[in-house]
C-alpha cells in the first residue's frame, strides 16, 4: 500500500522554488551586456568590453575621467578607438569567504 504524502510541506517547497527562480532571474537580468548607447559604466570602474573590430573582441577596460585628452576607454592591454566599443559587462565582485588558494 502506498502512503499519501502529507500536504503540509508542499506550500513551503513551492515558495522555496519560486524564491529561487526569482533570485536566479534577477541575477541573470543584472549580469547582461549593456549597450554603450543605453548607458556607460562609472568612470574608473573595470568592466569587460566588447570591441567589434578586435580579433579577440573581449578586453578588460575602464572609462577614463572626463578631461583626459585621450579616448574614452582605457584598456588593460593595448589601444581601442571609442567607436569600436559597443557593449560592456560589469565584472562581479569575488566573495573573499569562498576564495581559496
Amino acid at each position: 500500500m502506498i502512503k499519501a504524502i502529507p500536504e503540509q510541506p508542499w506550500p513551503q517547497v513551492r515558495q522555496y522554488i519560486a524564491d529561487a527562480f526569482i533570485a536566479g532571474a534577477q541575477y541573470a537580468l543584472s549580469h547582461q551586456w549593456v549597450s554603450v548607447e543605453e548607458r556607460l559604466p562609472e568612470e574608473g570602474q573595470e568592466v569587460l568590453l566588447y570591441d567589434v573590430n578586435s580579433i579577440r573582441h573581449y578586453v578588460i577596460g575602464w572609462r577614463r575621467k572626463k578631461g583626459d585628452n585621450k579616448g574614452m576607454w582605457a584598456l588593460s592591454n593595448g589601444f581601442v578607438e571609442d567607436k569600436d566599443i559597443t557593449h560592456w559587462l560589469p565584472i562581479p565582485q569575488l566573495n573573499p569567504e569562498k576564495q581559496s588558494i
